[in-house]
């Protein structure tokens, strides 16, 4: 009589787990996992300074409306990549956000993740670091020619 007590127990728990495994996998599913493109790119900013930009947007996907672009910018301590990129169970916050259908950016701020550093030679800048930001967002917010995106 244990014994039929214990196999109970025991297949009751792995229903228990084939049906959150399979309810995770419903989840993951319905969230949108549609197949995304990924690109990191490389922009021009002060003299010897790249900014990297990761996008994520639909691989069916080329061309966005303007309220259908969204630019996360990280703060002080940590870079894009580990703030809004991080592969998490059920994805990053950018694959949350361009598998609903929008361009997906990701900055990271010159001197973190894969933006170049200042020389130590160069001091601190004259103007606040915000002025680069705007100046390569500037740049790059100009049309870019056809096939050169990706």
């Amino acid at each position: 009589m244990l014994k039929a007590v214990a196999e109970t127990r025991l297949l009751r728990s792995l229903a228990r787990c084939l049906a959150v495994t399979v309810i995770a996998i419903l989840q993951a599913h319905a969230a949108g996992g549609a197949p995304l493109r990924v690109s990191d790119l490389r922009v021009a900013s002060d003299a010897g300074i790249e900014l990297h930009l990761r996008n994520k947007h639909p691989a069916a996907q080329d061309k966005f409306l303007a309220e259908r672009i969204v630019l996360f910018v990280h703060g002080a301590t940590f870079p894009s990549s580990s703030t809004f990129d991080v592969d998490l169970p059920g994805g990053s916050w950018m694959d949350y956000v361009a598998q609903r259908g929008y361009d997906v950016y990701a900055l990271d701020i010159r001197g973190y993740g894969g933006s170049t550093r200042p020389s130590r030679k160069a001091g601190r800048p004259r103007t606040p670091p915000f002025f680069y930001l705007a100046k390569a967002l500037i740049k790059y917010s100009a049309p870019l020619p056809p096939g050169s995106r990706n």
